[in-house]
This record gives C-alpha cells, sequence and structure tokens, in this order.
C-alpha cells in the first residue's frame, strides 16, 4: 500500500506540475516556433520525426533535437523550485516532463503528417505529375556495347595524340573529330558495298594528303577499331545479295555414265610414301609443339628419344654395332700388342700390360675405340722412344747395384 501511494502521489505530482507549466510552456514554445524561423538560414536546423530513428536506430530523437533549450531551462526552473533538495525527485520529474512534451510534439507531428500525405494521395495532378518524374528517371543501366566502344576508342585516340606530340586540348579536339570522321567513312563503305559500288582511289589519296601523318596514322587506327565495333552490322541480308539458280544448267550426276572406267578390279592405287612420311612428320611437329598431355605421353616420348628403357629391360638396349661384338674384344686385347709392335719383355711392356687391364674393365667404351687406344700407345712408343726407356732403365739398374 505504501508503495502504491508513493507511485500515486508522485503521478499527482507531475500532472501537478505539468499543468502548472501549460500557459509558461506554450508562451515558449510559440516563442521557439518564431526563433527557429528566424534563425533558420544561419543555424543548424533540428532534427524531426521525419528524419528520425533510421533503420538501425531504435533509441529515437534524443530531447534537444526536438525541445528548444528555452523549453529545458523551464523544466529545470520547475524541478529546481519542486525539489530544491532531493537530486532524484529532480531527476525523475524532469524525465517524466521532457517525455511527456516528447510524445505531444510526436503526436501533433503524426497528426500533421497522416493529413499532409492524405490530402498529396488525393490530388490526382500531383500524382500525374509524380508519375512523369518517375518516367523520366528511369535510365538504362546497361550501356550498349557499341556506345562503349566509342567512348573507348576516344580514349585511346587521345591518349595517342598525346603520345604523338599533340597538347591535351588538341589530343581532346584530334579524338572527337576523328572518331568522328572514321564513322562517317565506315558509313559510306558500308552504303558502297550495300549498292555494289567500289569507291574511287582518288578520293582516298586527297583525302590522305590533306592530314598529316600523325593524323593520318590515328585515323587509320580509329577506322580499323570502328570495323571492328560494328562488324555485326555488316553482315545482314541486306549485304548479301541473292543467287539465283540457273535450272538449265547440265546436272552431272543425272547423266548416263560413260561406261570407260567399268572394270576397275585392273587399276591399283599408287600414292609415294613420300607425301604420307610428310603428313606423319608435320602431324608430329605440330604435336609436339605444345608438349605431352599426360605423363603416358610424356613416358612415351622419353622412350623414343631414347632416355627410357623399352620393356621388357634388356641390358643392351640400342647398342648398335656392339651388339654383334663379342665379349672376348672387349677383355683380351694383349694379343693385340705383338702385331703394333710393342716389346714383349722390359717396363713398356709392363705398362702396357696395366693399359689392357684397365681398358679391358671399362665398359664404356667400344671395342674399336680400345684399340684405337692401343695403336695410340704404339705409336707413341716408337723404335727411338724404346731404345731410350731400354737405355734409362739400365742406367736406373746400374744405380741400383752400386748403392747396394
Amino acid at each position: 500500500m505504501g508503495t502504491g501511494c508513493g507511485i500515486k502521489e508522485r503521478n499527482t505530482e507531475s500532472d501537478c506540475a505539468f499543468k502548472s507549466l501549460g500557459g509558461l510552456l506554450t508562451f515558449l514554445m510559440l516563442k521557439s516556433v518564431c526563433s527557429v524561423a528566424i534563425r533558420l538560414g544561419g543555424r543548424k536546423q533540428p532534427r524531426f520525426f521525419s528524419n528520425s530513428g533510421g533503420e538501425g536506430d531504435s533509441k529515437g530523437p534524443k530531447a534537444k533535437e526536438v525541445i528548444d533549450d528555452d523549453l529545458l531551462k523551464a523544466i529545470d526552473g520547475v524541478a529546481n523550485n519542486l525539489h530544491p533538495q532531493n537530486s532524484a525527485e529532480k531527476k525523475s520529474l524532469k524525465n517524466t516532463l521532457i517525455n511527456r512534451l516528447v510524445a505531444n510534439e510526436k503526436a501533433s507531428f503524426d497528426s500533421a503528417a497522416s493529413s499532409a500525405s492524405s490530402e498529396m494521395l488525393d490530388d490526382q495532378a500531383l500524382i500525374g505529375l509524380l508519375a512523369d518524374v518517375a518516367e523520366d528517371a528511369k535510365v538504362d543501366k546497361k550501356v550498349p556495347l557499341k556506345k562503349r566502344g566509342l567512348v573507348l576508342l576516344r580514349k585511346e585516340i587521345f591518349y595517342q595524340a598525346v603520345q604523338s606530340g599533340y597538347t591535351t586540348d588538341e589530343a581532346r579536339v584530334k579524338s572527337e573529330t576523328i572518331v568522328n570522321e572514321a564513322q562517317m567513312k565506315l558509313v559510306e563503305q558500308r552504303k558502297a558495298l550495300l549498292n555494289d559500288v567500289r569507291e574511287k582511289s582518288e578520293q582516298d589519296e586527297i583525302d590522305q594528303t590533306e592530314r598529316n601523318e600523325k593524323e593520318q596514322k590515328l585515323f587509320a587506327m580509329a577506322l580499323e577499331f570502328m570495323e571492328k565495333i560494328y562488324k555485326d552490322d555488316i553482315v545482314n541480308s541486306d549485304a548479301r545479295k541473292p543467287i539465283n539458280v540457273d535450272n538449265n544448267a547440265i546436272k552431272l550426276f543425272q547423266q548416263k555414265p560413260l561406261g570407260t572406267w567399268n572394270k576397275t578390279t585392273q587399276y591399283e592405287g599408287f600414292s609415294l610414301d613420300f607425301w604420307s612420311q610428310w603428313d606423319r612428320r608435320a602431324a608430329t611437329i605440330a604435336n609436339g609443339s605444345f608438349g605431352p598431355t599426360n605423363s603416358f605421353q610424356e613416358q612415351i616420348e622419353w622412350t623414343t628419344k631414347g632416355k627410357q628403357w623399352e620393356y621388357p629391360i634388356n641390358n643392351e638396349f640400342k647398342m648398335g654395332d656392339e651388339e654383334s661384338v663379342s665379349f672376348i674384344d672387349h677383355v683380351f686385347l694383349e694379343r693385340h700388342l705383338p702385331s703394333l709392335g710393342i716389346p714383349k719383355t722390359g717396363p713398356i711392356a709392363h705398362f702396357m700390360h696395366l693399359v689392357c687391364v684397365g681398358l679391358s674393365k671399362n665398359p664404356y667404351m667400344t671395342a674399336a675405340k680400345k684399340r684405337e687406344h692401343l695403336k695410340w700407345f704404339a705409336d707413341y712408343f716408337n723404335v727411338e722412344k724404346q731404345k731410350l726407356v731400354h737405355k734409362l732403365h739400365e742406367q736406373e739398374q746400374i744405380a741400383a747395384q752400386n748403392a747396394v
């Protein structure tokens, strides 16, 4: 009961305060409206209920945005007069008064806005005007490709003109004039193509002489790009003249055969193998330039180039002439020494024995290459070298005996 009485007393107190402020607040509101109207040009306008609270704004407008400063000062004065010592009651009274003022302001705005909107919706002239404006405001978002191509062509001509030495103003003028001239030139060529009339080369020469070298280069580039932009327009039914079929022409497949080659069994087809090899070689080069498309083709290519063993594995893979060479020719090489003039005893014979042993253990050399090595040593140890080596060997033996 005590709590209920406290709430009732508080509401009665706020109602009394609100009623006592009725005349003062009305006067201050009229004064505020007049002051806002006077200071509208030089002061920031308050935010009204029409633009308050967006999609993400759930708190609504602030009190300062709806109520004028003079009204807030008046509310502060009333709260101070009623509760000069209690700050909590003072704050509660201020919030209650401000909320009521905001609610009244919102109610007045809603009623005014609803009546104004209903009047606007009933006005047929205004609805027609808005419909016309909406139709005019519809803009095609998709720019035609040809229009985009012309814009890009003007930009390219402008860039090329600046690179050629023209100023920016001159390049802008050149881009407009050259693109327009190229467009007119293309239209004339289309008309000439449709009418099956060839333009005279003299007129082209006159047009080229009128332009300097830089302009002619830009014009040629613009005309080339213009033909690419309008390439779809030239291929139409008007540009293709119909071809009438001659019904009186001879129909070969409806004639009677002559009977010259009735017996085809005695004729045999003959073709040169050169052309088939030529075609295979061209196909190999064309396909090989792109490389193998998968790992199987890659391994096939490695096998054909000799980089990979063929299956089944053969240790004598691609040995060539060595396939017919015997194992004896690789290992027993000392039998070739007597025919080469190598002595059977002495230091040279001992050295050549070591050479033959080393060559017999070399699996990477062919038998012919090994015999060439033996022949080289035989040419090196000729008769004079043999005498010199024999003499040096005897001197070494005598020195060894004297040393003992």
